[in-house]
């Protein structure tokens, strides 16, 4: 796994290769504006998983800091990730979920060329079980965009 990986305006840092915010075993990187910024302004997670018994945790998942939100970041940081997920490890496709009411994980995704694909019960075994009853399941395909800017 490469330990950092740069975009246009970001820098995606590896903090560990454990699990992250959500279930699924993957790779946990920090945001940053650039790469000599020493404050991170995120974090971003891919878990390459495909199986159908992480339906509700996704491939990838993004938080960004309140102070740093409403720029565009998440996309940028979804972006650079998606181009590595595809063109290193193989990815065709990107599962994302979300909160069924987190309207702007919704658009970042839609943006991203995603399309949504059913509601999913978060199952008894998931980390999230309890804490919400389900997740909007998105899909985007990375195949589809081969030689289009991710």
């Amino acid at each position: 796994m490469i330990r950092k990986i740069k975009g246009k305006n970001l820098c995606l840092k590896l903090e560990s290769e454990s699990q992250g915010f959500s279930c699924a075993k993957g790779w946990y990187y920090k945001i940053y504006l650039n790469d000599k910024n020493k404050d991170p302004i995120g974090e971003i997670e891919l878990h390459p998983n495909d199986s159908s018994e992480y339906i509700a945790e996704g491939n990838v998942g993004y938080l960004i800091y309140p102070l740093y939100r409403g720029h565009g970041y998440a996309k940028e940081a979804s972006e650079v990730l998606l181009k590595y997920a595809y063109e290193y490890l193989g990815m065709k496709n990107i599962r994302v979920t979300m909160r069924p009411d987190n309207d702007i994980s919704q658009h970042v995704v839609e943006s991203l060329g995603g399309t949504y694909i059913e509601y999913a019960k978060v199952p008894k075994r998931s980390k999230l079980y309890g804490t919400i009853e389900g997740v909007l399941v998105y899909n985007i395909d990375l195949e589809s965009k081969k030689g289009k800017k991710l």
